[in-house]
């Protein structure tokens, strides 16, 4: 650089900025970082798969949602001795043990006054009968009524699963439903068995993608089928619907094997 009337000039420097020496240091500075990070996780690795080993399994198996057994064992590449973590097989609930989980649901999500075993018992009834998951359908009633048989909606859908009087009537026309004389929106039994066979109705269309079934449950078999076509896109509100139901089943459904598991 150099002063010209008061004001500094930068010139190019053809040397370069970075001299041989300069270059050697930085690489010296390198390779030692990288030999003391390789040791330094080499050591942590061997810590938890050495003498800590007890310990990583326990905190492990404390924090996991269901029950592993682990196997220690010396990795051939690295000569490490490590774990092999494997799932054990866990009996699939019964419909006693999904009628429990349903109950305690609805406790804990539901209104006061709400006779848990009795709508826990017509949703597993209900579910079983039309062989479809009784914990997801608990997980849709918890997001669209809190399982309030007497919810209606600011736009007109009624009941637990929140039905459209036009929704209704479109599931009643299903040649493997026989609908109910008179049966009402805000009966539990009907609303129940409306809502599952439209449930089922929505994975049979979507090939079982639980995002799309329930963003069409939300938003509409109409709307979903523009958003294949291009021409919308599904909102926000409506994905945090779907991605809260979904959260909410394989909760229940990680706490219900880890009950089993216990």
């Amino acid at each position: 650089m150099e002063l010209v009337s008061g004001r500094i000039i930068a010139k190019p420097n053809n040397e370069g900025l970075l001299t041989p020496k300069l270059k050697l240091a930085l690489g010296l500075v390198f390779f030692v970082s990288l030999i003391a990070t390789l040791f330094i996780l080499k050591s942590s690795h061997a810590a938890v798969g050495g003498d800590r080993l007890s310990e990583f399994t326990d905190r492990f198996n404390q924090r996991a949602k269901i029950a592993f057994e682990f196997d220690e064992f010396v990795d051939e590449v690295t000569n490490i001795k490590t774990v092999r973590i494997i799932p054990k097989t866990i009996e699939a609930p019964t419909d006693h043990d999904i009628l429990m989980k349903v109950e305690e649901v609805i406790e804990r999500f539901g209104r006061k006054g709400v006779d848990s075993r009795a709508l826990a018992y017509k949703i597993v009834k209900e579910a079983r009968r039309q062989d479809f998951d009784p914990l997801f359908v608990a997980a849709v009633i918890k997001s669209e009524s809190a399982f309030d048989k007497l919810a209606t909606s600011n736009v007109g859908a009624k009941g637990l699963m929140q039905i459209m009087p036009a929704t209704g009537k479109y599931i009643e026309r299903f040649e493997d439903f026989t609908p109910v004389m008179n049966g009402k929106l805000t009966d539990p039994d009907y609303n129940v068995r409306l809502g599952i066979r439209y449930l089922k109705y929505l994975d049979e269309t979507y090939n079982g993608n639980r995002v799309f079934v329930l963003a069409a449950y939300n938003w509409g078999p109409g709307r979903m089928k523009d958003t294949f076509e291009g021409k919308r896109r599904i909102p926000p509100e409506v994905m945090n619907y779907a991605l809260k139901i979904l959260s909410d089943h394989q909760k229940w459904r990680t706490e219900l094997h880890m009950e089993l598991s216990a």
